[in-house]
């Protein structure tokens, strides 16, 4: 009788995989797709070009061989560079914050794309990243203002680093210089303390998602806003926790869009 029901059993489940066919249609292939951040000063601008395929394909297709600049509208030009298979990128970008700027791609096949004059706008810098322990983990907040009260649209993105130990440590170490012979037996064969970096490791990961925050309606330019949540089993809180966040500031539309690609991706 029990061999029957686990049979049943395995037959139900093998039965609920099923071909999912999206009812949305298809749309021409081949559409350019720019991601990227113009960023002035120390920090690396990032271009990273495209092209658009179909749902049945399992593939990314990179532009590869495009020219790309940024533009400013006194007829100044900065050039980016490929450094990799669609990825353009500029270190060190001085841009007049008195002046205009456009971002200008022309393709290996010479199609042209010109996004409008934007002006470069201040990025107020963080003031800080507090913590605060909670009963299921640890709340993460960014903390930012602008005096000036002339940004209101942020951006965030971070890379965050822990340490963590293996669950079995040593203290000791066996190491082998070569291969065992009649003449070196006992020579080649040495047990030193062990390298504490055995069981010592480090762990590295970026964010995924868009972290979005706004004080436009607010009467005054200041931000407070969750951004990482570690829930208390995570190895992130072993040992040691660091985490890098980068901060961009952006105009309304801008915003809006992110808005919307973020709404598209819950």
């Amino acid at each position: 009788m029990n061999k029957l029901i686990i049979v049943a059993i395995f037959f139900m489940l093998a039965g609920c995989k099923e071909r999912f066919l999206s009812p949305v249609p298809n749309v021409p292939s081949g559409y350019l797709v720019v991601e990227g951040v113009v960023n002035n000063g120390g920090v690396e601008t990032n271009i990273k070009l495209s092209r658009t395929t179909n749902l049945a394909e399992n593939r990314t297709q990179k532009e590869t061989g495009a020219v790309v600049r940024i533009e400013g509208d006194n007829n100044t030009s900065f050039l980016l560079i490929e450094n990799a298979e669609g990825n353009y990128n500029i270190n060190n970008l001085q841009l007049d914050p008195s002046l205009k700027y456009r971002l200008a791609i022309t393709t290996n096949n010479n199609e042209e794309y010109i996004s409008d004059y934007e002006q470069v706008r201040n990025n107020p810098p963080i003031d800080s990243i507090n913590w605060v322990r909670e009963s299921k983990g640890v709340q993460l907040y960014i903390n930012t203002h602008d005096p000036q009260n002339n940004t209101r649209y942020y951006q965030w993105d971070y890379n965050e680093t822990w340490e963590f130990h293996s669950f079995f440590t040593t203290s000791l170490e066996f190491i082998k210089s070569g291969p065992p012979s009649f003449e070196n037996i006992g020579v080649d064969h040495r047990i030193f303390p062990a390298d504490p970096d055995i069981y010592t490791c480090w762990r590295s990961n970026a964010s995924t998602s868009l972290i979005l925050g706004s004080s436009a309606k607010l009467s005054e330019d200041i931000i407070h806003l969750p951004l990482i949540f570690i829930e208390n089993a995570s190895q992130k809180l072993s040992v040691r926790y660091s985490v890098l966040v980068n901060q961009y500031s952006w105009g309304k539309t801008g915003y809006e869009f992110l808005e919307r690609m973020k709404k598209n991706k819950i």
